[in-house]
């Protein structure tokens, strides 16, 4: 009983899931959320092929299967490629959306609901690739009330390494240097 009620659990957050994925309202922080949502109840539903399933290779006979989310058949794709056709995005997209997610502190998570670059997923790429206490001094100077001129986490972190934000003259003449160099 309690599996069939996880299974059923499951196949309720995968509705909304998918329903939500469906909106075009949805914040990049959101659908890096619900895309990381979607990939551990495909898990759990395919264990098999959370690792790529079962492929083999000539010297062993093993056989390449794949996954089909909709109809449910025996075959087993890796995760991103289930799902790219059925929500629009490619796997390399989805992989990346998990990724950050994944990668982002969760109590930060919490706090960039609402907050400015909860829709750029550049800047949440940008947050999750730096290490937690990074990534908490930077949402810390971007959100807080002391640094109003840091707007993004290229920002905060030169302010961090040097305690000033870059001009716009600044910035310009770093990217001319840095092209012909």
């Amino acid at each position: 009983a309690l599996l069939s009620s996880a299974a059923s659990d499951d196949e309720a957050r995968l509705e909304e899931v998918m329903e939500n994925l469906g909106r075009y309202d949805l914040t990049a922080l959101d659908r890096c959320h619900h895309l990381y949502d979607l990939k551990q109840i495909h898990e759990r539903k395919y264990p098999q092929a959370k690792h790529g399933g079962d492929r083999g290779n000539q010297h062993t006979g093993g056989k390449i299967h794949t996954v089909d989310l909709a109809t449910g058949a025996p075959e087993i794709f890796g995760f991103a490629k289930a799902v790219a056709e059925k929500i629009g995005l490619s796997r390399s997209a989805i992989a990346k959306a998990v990724k950050i997610w994944a990668d982002l502190y969760p109590p930060l998570r919490r706090r960039l609901h609402g907050s400015p670059i909860a829709d750029k997923q550049t800047e949440l790429k940008a947050l999750s690739e730096l290490g937690i206490n990074d990534q908490v001094r930077v949402v810390d100077l971007i959100l807080g009330e002391d640094h109003p001129e840091i707007v993004n986490v290229a920002g905060a972190l030169a302010y961090l390494a040097g305690g000033v934000q870059p001009t716009a003259e600044e910035k310009r003449f770093t990217a001319i240097r840095d092209t012909l160099t």
